[in-house]
């Protein structure tokens, strides 16, 4: 990546392992100061040292997104010990076992809600102020294409991900005139342990075989995101925030057509209205 991001700092939650690690070390190796809060302290340690003994600035939080007390004081250590947050990306989720709505456990679906959606909700409350204040500032939530088809067993995730596509346009409707770019980005399939304990575990043989035949070769690597990430955070996909990008996009297509993507109102999640009715 040429894409230099010195002086800006960014919080990625989920950003122990998988994705959110992913991404974090592209961001440092960018020269970006980064923060990562995640549930597992140990992984983060292990984590801030790699970044570290390769030359990049990070810290690490252990963080649970769904208290907005302990959201707002990380936030606030974080500002102190980095300075202020620049970017945020939403990547903190959770995926129940696989199975029909009426089957799987209900604290366990609502959870897989409450993570990504009062999470990110949580973390935007904590930092937008400021953005708000500098006129700079940039939002990823991470989404994915489940949230836009009906895929069948796995709803609560679905609607976890389909709110992420109100939340980032509604939230750049209501940034757009203060400097802040929001966008939801999905990175793929990705092997992660997530993936690996939920779609690859027994429950997600069983009602979802076809994510179990996919060959180890075929999942999209963590660093397609990452880099992605990188030019998000240097600004190159700002003229299409509220929009959704995917890790397999050429983001240099997507610009050359944003005005067109703009006035059809492409890449959103939208009703299609029965002609006359």
């Amino acid at each position: 990546m040429t894409e230099r991001l010195d002086g800006q700092v960014a919080l990625v939650t989920g950003g122990g392992r998988g994705i959110g690690r992913a991404i974090g070390e592209a961001l440092a190796a960018a020269g970006a100061r980064v923060a990562l809060a995640a549930r597992s302290g140990d992984e983060l340690a292990e984590l801030v040292a790699a970044v570290e003994a390769g030359g990049g600035v990070a810290r690490g939080w252990a963080l649970d997104v769904t208290d907005l007390g302990a959201v707002t004081g990380v936030v606030g250590e974080v500002e102190a010990a980095l300075g202020p947050v620049t970017l945020l990306v939403n990547n903190a989720g959770t995926a129940q076992e696989p199975g029909p709505l009426w089957e799987v456990d209900p604290d366990g679906w609502w959870r897989d809600l409450e993570v990504h959606l009062r999470g990110a909700f949580n973390c935007c409350r904590a930092v937008l102020p400021g953005m708000v204040a500098r006129r700079r500032g940039r939002v990823v939530n991470i989404g994915s294409l489940v949230g836009a088809r009906d895929e069948p067993y796995v709803s609560a995730y679905a609607c976890a991900k389909a709110a992420y596509f109100r939340l980032t346009g509604t939230l750049a409707a209501e940034t757009a005139g203060h400097g802040v770019t929001v966008l939801c980005v999905s990175p793929g399939l990705v092997r992660t342990r997530m993936v690996e304990e939920s779609l690859l575990g027994e429950s997600g043989r069983r009602w979802r075989p076809q994510i179990a035949a996919i060959p180890p070769g075929e999942y999209t690597p963590a660093g397609r995101v990452a880099d992605l990430l990188v030019r998000v955070a240097a600004g190159d996909a700002d003229p299409l925030s509220g929009r959704f990008l995917h890790a397999e996009d050429d983001l240099d297509e997507l610009l050359a057509d944003a005005e067109r993507v703009i006035a059809e109102d492409l890449l959103t999640l939208r009703l299609r209205e029965r002609p006359g009715g």
